[in-house]
């Protein structure tokens, strides 16, 4: 789909990504709208017309882990910035002027800051997308990796998973990954069902 070579194109544009899916919603392909619009939320979490559209997404490809946090991306990067001045110039103070309580607030306001970076690193982490995958179609997710294992439900098309480190090749070169569907079932999918964020195969 032509929409979609334009975001691969330019990967960091929200707008190209909220049309790619804005084109498959409209063409009854709700893979390509969550993939598309899962995209540009994560870019502009702010973005209320792209929140609009995430919000016609069945549940399993909005809710749960797949959910993106309405924070500017910039919000917890100057939050620890501003903390770690205040911190240290608190702590500085009070060496200089032999006060205990100086010293207690800005070691208060230095766990803050690593509080803040920790936010912004998880944040950083959700956004990007990297442990994403979308089910393009209906498949079975088993409880270990290969056609005869047992199933633990089934993954519909457009539902998000989370892909865990454990990947393996099982039977007919088949890869199988790891996963955890959005609404808190472990399982194993293989590749060939899903369309990996970190990967970026293109449509």
């Amino acid at each position: 789909m032509a929409f979609f070579e334009i975001a691969e194109r330019a990967p960091r544009h929200a707008d190209a990504w909220a049309n790619a899916g804005t084109a498959a919603w409209a063409a009854n392909d709700t893979v390509g709208a969550v993939i598309g619009w899962q995209r540009a939320v994560r870019l502009e979490p702010l973005a209320g017309d792209v929140r609009e559209r995430v919000g016609l997404l069945p549940a399993n490809a909005r809710d749960g882990l797949a959910h993106v946090p309405r924070v500017p991306s910039e919000l917890p990067v100057l939050l620890a910035v501003a903390l770690w001045c205040v911190a240290w110039g608190m702590l500085a103070l009070g060496a200089t002027r032999d006060r205990r309580a100086l010293w207690k607030t800005g070691a208060a306001v230095m766990l803050m800051a690593i509080a803040a970076t920790t936010w912004h690193v998880m944040l950083s982490s959700t956004r990007s997308a990297a442990d994403l995958a979308v089910a393009e179609q209906r498949s079975p997710m088993r409880v270990s990796p290969g056609e005869d294992a047992n199933a633990n439900g089934d993954v519909d098309p457009g539902d998000m998973v989370v892909i865990g480190e454990s990947r393996v090749n099982a039977t007919r070169g088949d890869r199988w990954f790891a996963v955890q569907h959005v609404d808190g079932r472990l399982g194993w999918l293989p590749e060939r069902v899903l369309y990996v964020f970190a990967s970026s195969g293109g449509r």
